[in-house]
C-alpha cells in the first residue's frame, strides 16, 4: 500500500509550481517573439540616443557661476554638466511648472532655495567632482528649465529656455 507522506505531499506542491510557471513561460514566449531578435522597443531606445547625441548642450559650472546657451529645441538633447572648478559640485535640473512665470522663482529662491520645490519638478540630481563631466539623454518639453547648484558658497541657479 501507498502512503502520501508529508515530503511527498511537498514535492508534489514543488512540482506543480514548476509546471505552473512553465506553461507561464511557454504562453509568454509567443508574445515575446524569437529570443535575442530585435524588438521595436530596442530600436526605439538606440535611435533615442542617436538622436540625442545630435543635439549636445553643455551647461559650464565655474567658481564664477553656471554658464548655458538659452534657446535648446524641445525633444531628446544630450546635456553635459562640466564642472571646470576644482572643487565637488552639486546641480539639481529642474522644470518650472506651466504657467509658473521665472520672477516667482526668483522671489522664492533668495530666502531659501528649497521654497522653490512646490512651483518646480526635479529631473536630476548629480554631484560632480572638481575638473569632471557628467553627460546624460533628456527628452525636455517646452518651458524654462532651472541649474541649481547646492555645494557653491551660497546656492546659485541658471536658467534656460526649452522651444518647439
Amino acid at each position: 500500500m501507498f502512503r502520501i507522506t508529508r515530503n511527498h505531499r511537498m514535492n508534489s506542491a514543488g512540482l506543480a509550481l514548476v509546471i505552473l510557471i512553465s506553461a507561464i513561460l511557454t504562453a509568454c514566449s509567443g508574445a515575446l517573439g524569437k529570443v535575442g531578435a530585435p524588438t521595436p522597443t530596442h530600436i526605439t531606445e538606440v535611435e533615442k540616443i542617436s538622436s540625442a547625441a545630435q543635439n549636445p548642450y553643455t551647461v559650464t559650472i565655474a567658481a564664477q557661476g553656471i554658464n548655458i546657451t538659452n534657446g535648446i529645441p524641445a525633444g531628446l538633447v544630450q546635456l553635459t554638466f562640466e564642472n571646470i572648478d576644482r572643487t565637488k559640485h552639486s546641480v539639481t535640473l529642474y522644470r518650472l511648472k506651466d504657467g509658473v512665470p521665472i520672477s516667482d522663482f526668483y522671489a522664492l529662491f533668495n530666502p531659501n532655495p528649497r521654497d522653490t520645490l512646490s512651483i518646480t519638478e526635479a529631473l536630476g540630481s548629480y554631484e560632480i567632482e572638481g575638473n569632471q563631466t557628467f553627460t546624460g539623454d533628456f527628452k525636455l518639453v517646452t518651458g524654462i528649465y532651472i541649474v541649481v547648484d547646492d555645494l557653491a558658497n551660497s546656492a546659485r541657479f541658471a536658467s534656460f529656455q526649452v522651444r518647439d
